[in-house]
């Protein structure tokens, strides 16, 4: 009797573990898990939904980091990763700040890169993400400076 049943919880275990594996990552995890390229308008909007959802105990900044605001997500980010934790709680300050970064916040994409590459047993999976993150903060400051120059050039012209 217990052979039958063990049989038929390892069999039970390996179909959901199975399922499981085709589930998608939870939207917080998607920060460490993604390249920048990957975010896009709708993966933004569902992100911003989800965090306007949460209220953080103890963090007063969390209320503007989970709105959109760079500055605050990458101070609570950057306090928070002092302890080297990856928990429940951090993930959802690093959603706020990869929304910050997606958007287009050449800070946060910085500060995205600098953390990816600190968290606990970091490897070359998380190196590439980073480097993502860093490709895209330099592609918005040289966009940036690039239109700044076609600018000048064309006044010049007139």
């Amino acid at each position: 009797m217990n052979d039958i049943r063990n049989k038929a919880e390892r069999a039970a275990v390996a179909i959901a573990t199975e399922q499981q594996d085709l589930l998608p990552p939870p939207l917080t995890q998607w920060w460490r898990l993604t390249p920048a390229t990957a975010f896009d308008l709708v993966a933004l909007i569902e992100m911003r939904a989800s965090l306007s959802k949460i209220n953080m105990l103890g963090e007063p900044r969390w209320k503007d980091a989970a709105a959109g605001d760079a500055s605050a997500s990458i101070g609570v980010a950057l306090d928070m990763n002092a302890g080297g934790t990856v928990d429940a709680r951090f993930d959802l300050v690093m959603t706020a700040l990869a929304v910050c970064a997606a958007g287009g916040n050449a800070a946060a994409c910085l500060v995205m890169s600098h953390i990816l590459r600190k968290i606990p047993g970091a490897g070359k999976g998380e190196a590439r993400i980073a480097t993502s993150w860093l490709v895209r903060a330099f592609d918005k400051v040289l966009s940036h400076r690039a239109d700044a120059a076609a600018t000048k050039v064309w006044e010049a012209q007139r």
